[in-house]
């Protein structure tokens, strides 16, 4: 029984991290784009292969922005206003990853127009 209640608690901590990163304007901004794309793709009737990958690149991108959006965090945190070269590198490296990634997804769904 204990354990039953710590995996509700542990998933009650994991909706309150996606609910919280919801308020993100870069989440809001791939959600709209992600409902916009899913419905044209579903009007041209894509097959389902080129679907998956559609999905698990916004999948990746919006799970790396999580991480990118918590590390941003955790470093204004550590860093209490004031700015640190160190900090401001490691930021940089992580939106580094979100901007590659973000360009393979382009990619990626640029590919399934063009098949």
């Amino acid at each position: 029984m204990v354990e039953y209640l710590k995996w509700i608690r542990n998933i009650r901590h994991a909706l309150n991290g996606i609910r919280a990163i919801l308020c993100e304007k870069n989440i809001r901004i791939f959600l709209l784009v992600w409902s916009v794309l899913t419905i044209v793709l579903f009007v041209r009737k894509t097959d389902s292969l080129r679907m998956y990958f559609f999905y698990g690149s916004f999948l990746l991108l919006i799970v790396l922005e999580m991480i990118n959006s918590a590390i941003e965090r955790l470093a204004d945190f550590v860093c209490k206003g004031e700015y640190r070269p160190e900090i401001g590198l490691i930021k940089d490296i992580s939106s580094g990853a979100i901007f590659i990634i973000g360009f393979v997804s382009i990619l990626i769904r640029s590919s399934i127009w063009i098949w």
